[in-house]
């Protein structure tokens, strides 16, 4: 049977722990999710690459910025 400790191989991926860690980073991980609605547009020009980070990140500091700029202490 594949992928049970009795085949030879475990299974399950191993590299899923890394992308997991990446969406943890900071003090307060990101567990919440919310969806963004996008212009045809934008949604091209994301997907093109030509974003130098992932557009997630770029969009989470855009809102801490504009949420900072109306007194919220995210820090806490």
């Amino acid at each position: 049977m594949p992928g049970t400790k009795s085949s030879g191989r475990p299974g399950g991926n191993p590299e899923i722990w890394k992308e997991a860690k990446k969406r943890q980073k900071g003090q307060n991980p990101l567990r919440i999710s919310r969806g963004l609605r996008f212009s045809e547009q934008m949604i091209k020009a994301i997907d093109s690459g030509i974003l130098d980070e992932e557009w997630t990140d770029i969009a989470r500091r855009a809102i801490a910025e504009a949420l900072r700029e109306k007194g919220v202490n995210l820090d806490a």
